[in-house]
């Protein structure tokens, strides 16, 4: 099993598209041609919420599934609205570039649909 290190990424929601740009280093074996993995995130838990994300990855495409849950607090939040819940399910694909996509590490473009 392995943990990807992201190193920058950012999202840039567009209606029920997703956008996303990063790098990625994963200790992959130069052999290999496929792999797996887990990814959590500390501030759905941190509000009393959830995050999981598990992918597959077939070189040099990665395919990724997110469900979170998240309750933003009130100071954050627009007057009107109180106790916020924020779901979100998405499924992504990330296609890696460069040198070393083959072992699904370094640069990457993705993506997907998220509700």
């Amino acid at each position: 099993m392995q943990f990807p290190t992201r190193i920058v990424a950012a999202a840039f929601p567009g209606g029920l598209g997703l956008l996303a740009l990063g790098w990625c280093a994963v200790a992959t074996p130069a052999l290999a041609t496929s792999t797996i993995g887990f990814e959590a995130d500390a501030l759905p838990f941190a509000t009393g919420g959830y995050y999981a994300s598990a992918w597959y990855g077939d070189s040099p495409w990665r395919y990724r599934a997110v469900i979170a849950r998240t309750y933003p607090p009130d100071f954050i939040v627009g007057s009107g609205f109180s106790h916020l819940r924020l779901d979100a399910t998405a499924l992504i694909v990330d296609r890696f570039i460069g040198a070393q996509a083959q072992a699904l590490a370094g640069p990457w473009v993705g993506a997907g649909v998220e509700r």
